[in-house]
């Protein structure tokens, strides 16, 4: 597909974010995506997609040429906003239907369930007044935080530090271990209430900012959760679902598996046929908080089928459920 019949197939979409964090670099926040070809389908094919982020950086790449014309790329945008595109990107490239079989948390059955992208999810848009850094009063220490969203470059490091921990092999992992380590990337600076400010710049700052992370008292974590979901936007992509066996009624977040990437014969529609993605312009729809979970899994029964279990984790961004706020779950990869 020559590039220019590539740009004629995109769609002009409005980012969550509007642009705003990027100062005027993109007024609007309106980017075009193209849809993938063979050769963006290569950088997927045999690979599991929960640990291909540099892929989906190029590939993400590729299919926004707005973003190369002013000069930014894909890990210089915040994580709601890639979520975004990389499911514009598949709708304009696959079509609407994704089916996938969703894992019963209760009695184990695979449930069948089909996403229509993106139809069936809410988008929760920045507001004009939005700016950050944004800040809190911590409720226990007493500690004034600032805060912001993280980005590209952030998913990059925070991969980059949980594959460290794969390979010191601690065998005492449990949960999350990147969880502090995600939200001490969000903090810009903490000053005490004897008047002392640690501000996080540096790699020293971070290992200090991380130490005392991990040593908050819970409501401390949960006002800094709830704060950056207050201030965060884009899809909520949870649906609720309900078990054909037992009846059991469960959560699955949009899991990322090979079928998103290559989808098989399942599909509703014929290629080819236009899709109507402007119904996701700016609107005040959306959950408080949202802002579009996908979650990415690296169970082996996801390769090469779509299936996932119940109750799904949020990844870059968790649909209302305060940003980082289901990790401690232990569910699925968070960074995109």
């Amino acid at each position: 597909m020559a590039e220019n019949d590539r740009s004629v197939l995109g769609t002009d979409v409005e980012l969550p974010s509007r642009g705003l964090p990027y100062g005027d670099k993109l007024p609007g926040g309106v980017v075009r995506v193209t849809p993938w070809t063979t050769r963006e389908q290569m950088l997927i094919a045999g690979s599991n997609p929960a640990q291909s982020l540099p892929a989906i950086n190029t590939l993400l790449d590729r299919c926004t040429p707005t973003l190369t014309e002013v000069g930014l790329r894909s890990v210089d945008l915040i994580t709601a906003d890639r979520v975004f595109l990389l499911i514009m990107a598949r709708t304009v490239s696959h079509g609407q239907s994704y089916p996938v079989r969703v894992k019963c948390t209760v009695c184990g059955l695979q449930v069948p369930h089909t996403f229509r992208l993106p139809d069936d999810m809410e988008m929760r848009f920045l507001p004009d007044n939005w700016s950050q850094p944004f800040e809190t009063l911590l409720p226990v220490s007493n500690a004034r935080v600032q805060l912001r969203l993280l980005r590209g470059h952030d998913d990059m490091d925070i991969e980059r530090y949980k594959e460290s921990l794969v390979r010191q092999d601690q065998g005492d992992i449990i949960g999350d271990p990147t969880y502090a380590y995600r939200m001490s990337k969000h903090v810009v600076s903490v000053t005490y209430p004897d008047g002392r400010v640690v501000e996080n710049r540096t790699k020293g700052d971070m290992g200090s900012v991380h130490a005392w992370y991990q040593s908050l008292h819970a409501m401390d974590d949960a006002e800094v959760r709830n704060t950056v979901a207050e201030h965060d936007c884009g899809f909520d992509t949870y649906a609720e679902l309900s078990c054909i066996r037992c009846s059991n009624i469960f959560e699955v977040g949009l899991p990322l598996s090979i079928e998103f990437f290559r989808p098989g014969r399942q599909r509703e529609r014929p290629p080819g046929r236009a899709v109507d993605l402007n119904s996701h312009r700016r609107s005040d729809v959306g959950r408080s908080g949202s802002d579009g979970a996908v979650a990415t899994s690296a169970d082996p029964d996801q390769v090469p089928g779509p299936e996932t279990t119940g109750g799904g984790s949020p990844s870059a961004a968790d649909g209302g459920r305060g940003s980082d706020e289901g990790a401690a779950a232990g569910g699925g990869v968070r960074s995109f």
